[in-house]
C-alpha cells in the first residue's frame, strides 16, 4: 500500500474508460545524440467509437515530459500555437477531426536525463527503460 502523502496517483481497474482515440500506427525517427537527440513522432490516429459519449468531441490529449523544441504538424500543416496547449505533462490539441496525421518534432537531452526512465545515457551507453511511463520522455 502507497503511503497518503507519496504523492503517486492509484490506477484502478474500476476506474478503466476506452479511449477518446485510437492510434493505429506510430513511426518514430530518432537521431541520436547525447546533448540533443531529436525525435520526430507521426502517429496517425482516428475517434475511438467505443469512447464514452462524454469523449467522442474530446481533446487529442499525449503525455510527454522533458521535451524541448516542439514543433507539431496535423495532416502535413503546422497547428497554430492558439490551437494547444504544451505543458510539462502533456501536449492537448484542442480541435481535431475524427482521423488524421498527427506530426511532432522535439528534442531532448539522454546525457542529463538522470531519472533513468525513457531515453538516457549511462556509461557512455544509450540506454532505454520505457515500461511503465517511461515512453513519455521520449516523445508525446
Amino acid at each position: 500500500m502507497l503511503p497518503r502523502d507519496s504523492g503517486t496517483m492509484v490506477k484502478r481497474r474500476l476506474d478503466y474508460r476506452p479511449p477518446a482515440f485510437l492510434i493505429p500506427s506510430i513511426h518514430l525517427e530518432v537521431d541520436l545524440d547525447p546533448a540533443a537527440t531529436r525525435v520526430t513522432s507521426v502517429i496517425e490516429f482516428r475517434r475511438n467509437p467505443n469512447a464514452a459519449r462524454e469523449d467522442r468531441t474530446s481533446a487529442l490529449i499525449l503525455d510527454g515530459e522533458q521535451q524541448d523544441d516542439v514543433s507539431i504538424e496535423l495532416d502535413g500543416a503546422p497547428v497554430p500555437l492558439e490551437a494547444f496547449t504544451l505543458n510539462e505533462r502533456a501536449l492537448t490539441i484542442r480541435v481535431v477531426p475524427d482521423a488524421g496525421r498527427l506530426t511532432v518534432r522535439s528534442r531532448l537531452a539522454p546525457a542529463k536525463n538522470f531519472a533513468l526512465e525513457g531515453l538516457y545515457v549511462s556509461s557512455g551507453v544509450f540506454c532505454t527503460q520505457c515500461e511503465p511511463e517511461g515512453f513519455r520522455r521520449i516523445t508525446y
